[in-house]
């Protein structure tokens, strides 16, 4: 170890509040004896990091004064975020929303990706990047003081569009030249558009309508004359609700694929007779939410045990319910520590990935808790795992 890197190791043991901040930084300058970093690599440390600009500013000063120049300056990084940003002439600004034209943010994307590869220009090929894209609301945000000229808008409720690259591959060869290594993080979810207005039918179907075509008017792009790159988008990053208003379901009970509801369920002849929509698998299913859905499909079974009826009807069974709801929280919070089924202000409930992920991790003390079936509840987790593996995964029918 050179004198160097030793005083950076030493720095860090006396200054544990940038411990992760340099580790990565300290383990190149070991492995690859690097004498600078550029820009590029500094914002990826101050980003992975979550540094204030005077943590960073702090850090390169010690650093600096062992090795000088050894990190470029914050306006260096000041530089190096204005390149992960598209053309100012292709953003949209308004006093109710932002919008970024599709086209310029894809293909500033896949030029990003192609600075992390190593293609061969010098033949011809067809490379194909393939996202997926969705849209959302989020309200009770947080309000400010700022007027509208409109009053049908506010800033506590916004509405976004947008969408994360999963893989780039050659067609020819169909060999992966870049993966997404986190397909479900924020970190690579990348906007098309910000709005103030809370979520709603009519937006829904505007917003989806006018990405839809632009995308049907998506250009390759360049890489030079030999080499293109096509986009495949796909509408998935969804929720039901969403799913319900783009195809005019007017009942959340009702299966926007199928048509069932609830009183149907049960009744496979007749489920029989009702084909899916081919035309809406398109949105395809959420890993997460299959976690959450499965996992309240649970609950909702284990409060209804004792009168074994999906519908509550007369007081009495409602006190049952209720009792024995808490007694199956207060033993969640007692035993695993989970908040379960709680209703927190203004946000939903407490029924999260990572609680769910818990109740089935667990699923010994899950199964003594609601008095549900053990091997039902180990059934449901292997089937979970399975479809939010991210591996291909051969079937067969028995």
């Amino acid at each position: 170890m050179d004198s160097n890197a030793k005083f950076i190791f030493d720095f860090i043991q006396n200054h544990p509040e940038y411990n992760e901040a340099i580790k990565s930084f300290c383990e190149s300058l070991l492995s690859n004896e690097t004498k600078s970093i550029c820009k590029d690599d500094a914002l990826r440390l101050y980003v992975n990091n979550d540094l204030t600009k005077q943590q960073y500013i702090d850090i390169r000063s010690t650093v600096n004064e062992i090795a000088s120049d050894l990190l470029p300056s914050y306006y260096q990084i000041q530089l190096a975020k204005q390149d992960c940003y598209p053309p100012s002439e292709s953003i949209i600004v308004s006093e109710v929303q932002v919008k970024i034209r599709l086209q310029d943010i894809l293909d500033l994307t896949v030029s990003r990706i192609l600075k992390m590869t190593s293609i061969n220009t010098e033949e011809s090929h067809k490379y194909t990047l393939i996202l997926k894209w969705g849209c959302d609301g989020a309200s009770s945000q947080a309000t400010y003081k700022h007027s509208f000229s409109d009053p049908g808008f506010d800033d506590s409720s916004v509405f976004m569009c947008s969408f994360v690259p999963i893989k780039l591959y050659d067609v020819d060869t169909e060999s992966v030249i870049w993966q997404n290594p986190a397909t479900s993080s924020s970190r690579y979810c990348r906007p098309i558009l910000f709005r103030f207005e809370k979520e709603n039918e009519r937006l829904t179907k505007e917003c989806y309508n006018d990405i839809r075509e632009q995308i049907t008017s998506l250009e390759p792009f360049k890489i030079n004359n030999n080499n293109t790159v096509d986009y495949k988008l796909h509408f998935t990053m969804v929720d039901t609700k969403i799913c319900n208003d783009l195809t005019d379901n007017k009942s959340a009970m009702k299966c926007f694929i199928c048509g069932a509801n609830q009183l149907s369920m049960n009744k496979l002849d007749l489920i029989n007779t009702k084909p899916p929509n081919e035309e809406h698998f398109g949105y395809g299913a959420s890993s997460l939410h299959a976690w959450i859905r499965s996992f309240e499909c649970i609950l909702h079974i284990a409060y209804n045990l004792p009168f074994k009826s999906w519908s509550v009807r007369g007081d009495e069974n409602k006190k049952i319910k209720e009792e024995r709801k808490q007694q199956i929280q207060q033993d969640f919070r007692r035993e695993l520590g989970l908040l379960v089924d709680f209703v927190k202000q203004g946000s939903g409930k407490t029924n999260d990935g990572n609680t769910a992920r818990a109740f089935f991790t667990n699923y010994k003390i899950s199964a003594r808790i609601t008095g549900i079936n053990e091997q039902l509840i180990k059934r449901f987790y292997i089937i979970l795992q399975t479809i939010s593996s991210g591996y291909d995964v051969k079937h067969r029918i028995i």
